[in-house]
């Protein structure tokens, strides 16, 4: 039994079956629930929440209410689908595919929108706050040009952003790998780590990134040192 630990500040209980409510810890501020049968009603007190962590968890639905959420996964399967933009504390926002997101706070630095996630390229044009993207296979995103302070890009596979989507950005981390439509990457002189993996479109140039400390091409038969 965990429900004398009143004073628990942080709780990891994911994938767990036997835990179904987690009310009793009203301090905590990191909360991971992940594929886990703690639902909306098992959490209802937990107002003081920072991060909370419940990728795969269908019986979660609403978070409005956590005006101090810092961290929010609800990525997969999660029931949570509104009430993101009132989040105005809300820096980091993982919704890996999930379809039924689609408005997100303002305020965001870092975002996962991922695969068969809802938010599409209208969704983050306000985003101005934005240092780190994730948009692996999520073909709805094309163009990330505007988002100037981006920093760190993930634009792997099935991505929509072509070469014209990312130019005019200073980015210092890039994974571009599987991504046939990236194909130069000189443009960012001051990068420090690349990705071009598999089907990547780069293939030359990467001597001009003085720069550069980690370098992946696996798999990507083009590229010639």
């Amino acid at each position: 039994h965990i429900d004398r630990l009143y004073n628990l500040r942080e709780l990891y209980c994911a994938g767990t079956t036997k835990i179904f409510d987690v009310n009793f810890a009203m301090e905590l501020t990191v909360l991971d629930i992940s594929n886990s049968r703690v639902n909306q009603h098992g959490m209802y007190r937990l107002t003081k929440l920072e991060k909370l962590l419940c990728y795969n968890n269908r019986g979660i639905r609403k978070v409005s209410h956590l005006s101090q959420l810092k961290h929010l996964d609800i990525g997969g399967s999660c029931g949570v689908c509104f009430g993101l933009d009132v989040l105005t504390n809300l820096c980091t926002l993982h919704c890996y595919n999930n379809a039924r997101v689609t408005d997100i706070s303002p305020n965001l630095t870092e975002l996962n929108a991922g695969g068969f996630c809802g938010i599409k390229q209208k969704s983050i044009e306000h985003l101005i706050k934005l240092t780190t993207i994730n948009v692996d296979n999520n073909p709805n995103i094309v163009d990330l040009s505007k988002l100037k302070n981006l920093t760190n890009v993930s634009i792997r596979g099935n991505c929509g952003v072509d070469q014209k989507g990312v130019t005019g950005l200073n980015l210092i981390v890039l994974n571009a790998s599987n991504n046939p439509k990236i194909t130069d990457v000189c443009i960012f002189p001051n990068l420090e780590k690349l990705y071009i993996e598999g089907r990547c479109g780069v293939s030359k140039g990467l001597n001009k990134l003085s720069k550069l400390s980690v370098l992946s091409t696996t798999g990507n038969n083009k590229v010639r040192l």
